[in-house]
């Protein structure tokens, strides 16, 4: 079967020659058959039942293949290179930019470029519209469950990491997905080619958050910056209010749900060593309490805040002044130091104040006598007063030494709590 093209045709054929059985085969191979080429024409449709062979011109370096036409406006071609001497399959527009191009060596296929590094590059448009910049899903469908999904998947736990990347040519870049090497923990890294380099925040399967480590134990955990920076806002956790209007406070929340759940506390620690914890005791009238015991409030509470009360459970050191509004109280609701009155005190006699010697320290800082004369005789000490301690408790001891034995004694006794006092 020779094929021959029309100018040698148009010789065989021209007024006054004569034709040969060859050149009417000739003629017949050049030109399409409906039934051998498979090719039938239905309702003005062509429709082409067996493989269609489109050879380019050897002229054109584009290797074209097909053009399209709206009248006769070229609209679109298809061609086989890119133009760029980079062999594939290439969709162009009217102007001749490339919209489609798929390469032959690798497959990849590049929207809006001809030189796609990955098997689906697309070129951004200038368009800050997000609908029509790069990649968009979108589903039409309002029922339910017809979702639109952006999926990323590998095939098991010894493969890569499924995950997304940003990046700034030049500068840097993020990455974000999941650590099949980790338990499947959701990652950020600040690095677009490594989800697990440097990894800034972690999300593992039990809803667990963690800052700056991969293994938090607790539903945020943020370990702190080795910043030599004494500003407290550049290490760890910092709540800042930019507005200096009124009541626009930066508040730092702990709520439990009522008074039968936990406690809200703040703790610190110094790992094994030694801890604190500050916050209220919901099980003792929302009292806020401070105890040497980063995991346990109650735990030997040491100050307690209540009712315009604060009760002191420990030594009290004070290297500068105190202004109380208040009365200073012991637990017992006694005050740390009581003055007190006492009649009827006969001379010589131990009168016992009811002050334990293990709580108070007990004085004189006044004393009178009764109307009785004074009769001194010949006595060294005319007037014996003292405290002394007996059987675990105070006592006084007052006398004129003398021979008036109707004396009537008033004291007045200052009786001062060891917890502020030493007796020396």
């Amino acid at each position: 079967m020779a094929q021959q093209n029309r100018d040698y045709l148009y010789g065989k054929f021209q007024q006054g020659a004569k034709p040969s059985e060859q050149d009417f085969r000739d003629l017949i191979d050049s030109t399409l058959n409906f039934q051998d080429d498979q090719i039938k024409r239905k309702d003005q449709e062509l429709k082409v039942a067996a493989p269609l062979r489109v050879t380019t011109n050897p002229d054109d370096t584009e290797e074209t293949l097909l053009k399209f036409y709206a009248g006769e406006e070229n609209t679109w071609s298809i061609n086989q290179k890119s133009g760029e001497d980079k062999v594939g399959f290439n969709i162009s527009d009217a102007n001749g930019a490339s919209r489609l191009f798929i390469e032959s060596e690798d497959g990849n296929v590049g929207i809006g470029t001809t030189e796609p590094s990955a098997p689906l590059q697309v070129i951004a448009t200038k368009e800050i519209d997000p609908s029509k910049n790069g990649l968009y899903i979108y589903n039409s469908n309002k029922e339910k469950d017809q979702h639109a999904i952006l999926s990323v998947r590998v095939a098991g736990k010894e493969g890569g990491k499924p995950f997304i990347s940003w990046d700034v040519e030049g500068e840097s870049g993020w990455s974000m997905g999941i650590d099949n090497q980790d338990e499947n923990k959701l990652k950020i890294a600040p690095n677009w080619a490594d989800l697990t380099n440097s990894t800034l925040m972690t999300f593992d399967g039990q809803g667990r958050v963690g800052i700056g480590t991969t293994e938090p134990e607790a539903p945020l955990q943020v370990t702190a910056t080795k910043t030599s920076d004494p500003n407290p806002a550049n290490n760890g956790l910092c709540i800042y209010n930019p507005n200096k209007e009124k009541d626009q406070h930066a508040i730092l929340g702990l709520r439990v749900a009522g008074k039968e759940g936990g406690n809200p506390f703040i703790s610190w620690d110094v790992a094994n060593e030694s801890g604190w914890s500050m916050g209220i005791d919901n099980q003792d009238e929302n009292k806020l309490k401070i105890a040497p015991n980063w995991a346990n409030l109650t735990d030997h509470t040491l100050m307690t805040f209540g009712q315009g009360r604060v009760d002191i459970n420990g030594n009290l050191t004070i290297g500068a002044d105190l202004n109380i509004g208040g009365n200073i109280r012991q637990p017992n609701n006694k005050k740390l130091i009581e003055v007190k009155r006492i009649e009827g005190i006969k001379g010589a006699e131990n009168h016992n104040t009811h002050y334990s010697d293990s709580e108070w320290i007990c004085g004189i800082i006044g004393f009178q006598s009764g109307n009785g004369d004074i009769n001194e005789g010949a006595n060294d000490k005319i007037i014996q007063m003292h405290t002394f301690i007996k059987d675990g408790t105070w006592h006084i001891y007052a006398d004129f030494v003398s021979h008036n034995h109707h004396e009537d004694w008033t004291i007045w006794l200052m009786a001062i709590s060891k917890k502020v006092a030493d007796f020396v």
